[in-house]
């Protein structure tokens, strides 16, 4: 109680961001880069390395997200909670389960701002929601058909967003990254640094194939950009590094 008590008398000081999914790779970044300027109210499953207020998430009936909204009144919401880089046959025995995380968890978080109204709502998609089929070059135009599970249900919370938020005085925006590398990231990544640092060959077809990909610094920088933008922003951005 003491702690909760120093913490709000601390709010006039700094904006409050809730931060989901402080532990995963994005939201451990997030969590480092922005606990200096802004007071962070961090939702996860463990409790962060770093010195912030904890909500613990256990299931999703277990958390009363707008008993936190209305403690901590945050002035942004950064949801970066997914569950991720997981095999097909995991995610194929685990439907239900990813949409609990990836679908509802978002839904739960849109009632408890509508009723609190922080001034952005900034939610980590995926590029995979974009057709890949023809490899044409990507924008925020291109045709739209996720090609598995977890971007489905990525797509339908977008669209959850946008729904909801339409008549709303919450400005809110969606990220959809391509490959994120930096320290330790998770997925191919990781894996393909580590070959390449131990010297093994990597066989390639001989014609040209580009990729583009996202530093996890920029991806922050970008977040940072947004939080910063006085502008109401609704707009949904495709980030990636400059070169590929």
């Amino acid at each position: 109680l003491l702690m909760k008590l120093r913490f709000i008398f601390n709010l006039k000081m700094k904006s409050v961001i809730l931060l989901t999914g402080a532990n995963g790779y994005i939201g451990s970044y997030l969590l480092n880069n922005l606990i200096g300027d802004y007071k962070i109210v961090a939702v996860s499953r463990s409790k962060p390395k770093l010195s912030c207020e904890w909500i613990q998430f256990k299931t999703l009936n277990d958390i009363n997200l707008i008993e936190t909204f209305r403690i901590y009144k945050p002035k942004y919401v950064l949801h970066c909670a997914a569950i991720a880089h997981k095999k097909l046959p995991f995610l194929k025995k685990n439907v239900d389960n990813l949409r609990v995380i990836n679908v509802e968890y978002t839904k739960k978080l849109i009632e408890a701002s509508l009723i609190y109204k922080p001034a952005k709502f900034i939610f980590i998609s995926t590029a995979g929601v974009f057709s890949n089929k023809f490899n044409n070059i990507i924008n925020e135009r291109s045709e739209i058909e996720p090609l598995n599970i977890y971007s489905q249900l990525k797509l339908q919370s977008e669209k959850n967003i946008q729904d909801y938020f339409q008549n709303s005085s919450i400005s809110w925006t969606i990220i959809r990254p391509p490959m994120i590398y930096g320290n330790k990231a998770p997925g191919n990544m990781n894996l393909l640094i580590k070959l390449i640092d131990f010297g093994i060959f990597i066989p390639l077809q001989r014609k040209s194939i580009k990729r583009n990909f996202l530093s996890i610094n920029n991806l922050i920088s970008a977040i940072r950009k947004i939080i910063d933008n006085k502008n109401r922003n609704n707009q949904i951005y495709i980030i990636s590094d400059d070169e590929k």
